[in-house]
């Protein structure tokens, strides 16, 4: 059996507790839990303190190192982790945003699912406390995702049960030094699948929360549904859950010519939109962030982050409280990474498939950019501290993912059709037609629709290149030209808006992304499909109790 060291807190308190500390308070929180009422008070901890997307950003592409904050200073202590990820190190230091620190916070966050599920048990599982059941179970469920699918291979059928898992959690922990098996990942992810299959028919709408956006409801467990299940190739799944949220677009219009005849595909099949009267149409007008409307007329970035984390936009289905310093390290003012005018000419001011324009604002100086997405606030690191820990506001789980999510599935399942439904539906709300001022853009249906000849004429070049990774890198040789142009689409949408918010680096995992980085100083490095860091290592303090680490045998760390 291997041996883990896992921190685990139980009850209203931090994950940065010391190990004593634990021990000494868990005997008597788990005695207070003795009401419904205290167990939805307890499962406002199950839900990780920490953000995947601060570990991975910097490892994505579209990053430049400045080699300075804008006023030409190193960044402080706090921000070393994103350099370390950047050069794509294996992060040994032990800050907000180590790996260490997301390892203990999910594990912290499962230990609270587990003592809620011994509660209720103990309570006699009485019917007040069915969902309390069900957000439990959804919540061990999602911390041990955040965790496999960053620290273990990417779930394939084929190899699954070839390689190493993550110690899936199921009960407390009575010792401050518990055994457990990695298992294999196939194991992991039948547990995790088993707990939220199980949890969702337990699943409300949120009403009985003051503040659902914060808890998982029926809403939000079928948007992290289908993000599971993209990941395990299981489409069927995907589109079972995503259609719970958006309908699928039936009323569609015909293109015609200047003449009024009927428009067609060079394949024969008629070019159409959406009918603006379709209610898919009306669903992610209402239902998506409004990046073209009220996002354009923010006063400034802080305004747009307040927008973007809030609670009342429809669009985000899961927020969580970080402890991170994701929200700074997004500024120039802090940070010696982001976005170049080179990165935003590859990207929101680079020609697209709809031959539209990007209606996503960002922010910069000079040569700095960014596009702000997170609310940072500060909480008292305890009652008598005088040191204060920084916090972001971070969606985890929004509408536009899902939708992005079924455009993939579908493709999979060769329904390019309404793959390419869903990816207009998307570009209803994300793309106008250039023109001065900036209050006159608009989408036009007609103009920026994206049918099977835009798509097959845009990606022309790159799927032609046998050296592009959709062709050399990805076992595509049976697929259609289409195929492979629809699924550049859908990652070229996700790039863009996704961006910093950590799901481009399963993009790149999932499709064998090359990712080059260049440091200030010129030299050059890539992550190839093969190297080994693509899996992230296993912080050095599980190891200490036996855990191998992930290999590194196959890693090229020279920059040139």
């Amino acid at each position: 059996m291997k041996r883990i060291k896992i921190y685990l807190y139980i009850g209203i308190m931090s994950f940065c507790t010391s190990c004593s500390d634990f021990l000494d308070k868990v005997p008597d929180e788990r005695t207070q839990i003795d009401s419904p009422d205290k167990v939805s008070a307890l499962l406002v901890n199950a839900y990780p303190k920490v953000s995947y997307a601060a570990i991975v950003n910097t490892r994505c592409d579209y990053i430049t190192d400045f080699g300075s904050v804008y006023s030409g200073a190193q960044p402080g202590a706090l921000f070393s982790f994103m350099g370390e990820n950047f050069l794509w190190k294996d992060v040994i230091e032990n800050g907000n945003d180590s790996f260490e620190n997301f390892w203990t916070g999910c594990y912290a966050a499962i230990a609270v699912s587990n003592q809620a599920l011994v509660s209720i048990d103990e309570l006699g599982t009485p019917v007040s406390t069915i969902n309390q059941k069900g957000e439990a179970l959804m919540t061990r469920a999602f911390s041990h995702f955040c965790l496999a699918s960053l620290f273990a291979q990417q779930y394939d059928e084929s190899t699954a049960s070839l390689y190493p898992g993550i110690p899936y959690v199921e009960k407390p922990e009575t010792q401050p030094v518990e055994q457990y098996d990695r298992e294999t990942v196939a194991d992991t992810y039948r547990k995790i699948t088993q707990d939220f299959e199980d949890s969702y028919p337990l699943m409300t709408d949120g009403s009985i929360y003051t503040a659902p956006k914060y808890h998982f409801n029926k809403k939000s467990a079928a948007a992290f549904g289908t993000r599971l299940y993209l990941l395990m190739k299981q489409y069927d799944k995907v589109l079972e859950y995503a259609n719970q949220l958006i309908s699928i677009p039936s009323q569609f219009e015909t293109l015609t010519d200047s003449k009024g005849e009927p428009l067609k595909n060079q394949d024969g099949t008629p070019q159409q939109y959406i009918s603006k009267d379709d209610p898919a149409f009306s669903f992610v007008s209402n239902n998506f962030h409004p990046f073209a409307t009220t996002y354009m007329d923010a006063s400034g970035y802080i305004e747009m982050r307040s927008y973007f984390c809030s609670s009342s936009t429809n669009a985000n289905l899961l927020i969580t409280e970080a402890l991170s310093s994701i929200a700074w390290g997004e500024l120039p003012f802090y940070s010696r990474y982001g976005l170049s005018s080179t990165d935003i000419g590859k990207t929101i001011n680079a020609d697209n498939v709809t031959n539209g324009m990007w209606a996503i604002p960002y922010y910069g100086t000079s040569n700095f950019y960014f596009i702000p997405k997170f609310t940072q606030f500060t909480k008292q690191e305890s009652l008598d501290a005088s040191n204060f820990l920084p916090y972001a506001n971070i969606p985890v789980l929004r509408m536009e993912e899902v939708l992005l999510n079924r455009a993939e599935a579908y493709l999979m399942l060769n329904q390019y059709d309404k793959a390419i439904a869903d990816l207009n539906l998307y570009a209803s709300q994300r793309f106008v037609i250039a023109r001065s001022p900036a209050s006159s853009r608009y989408y036009d249906s007609k103009e920026l629709c994206i049918t099977r000849d835009k798509i097959l004429n845009f990606y022309k070049t790159k799927l032609n290149n046998t050296d592009h990774f959709i062709n050399k890198y990805n076992q595509t040789d049976s697929w259609s030209d289409l195929k492979k142009g629809i699924l550049l689409a859908i990652l070229d949408f996700r790039s863009i808006e996704f961006y910093n918010e950590g799901l481009r680096w399963y993009d790149i995992v999932r499709w064998n992304i090359p990712v080059t980085h260049t440091q200030a100083n010129g030299s050059k490095s890539s992550l190839m499909p093969d190297d080994d860091r693509r899996v992230l290592q296993i912080p050095e303090m599980a190891t200490i109790s036996g855990i191998k680490l992930n290999p590194r045998n196959n890693v090229n760390n020279s920059w040139e």
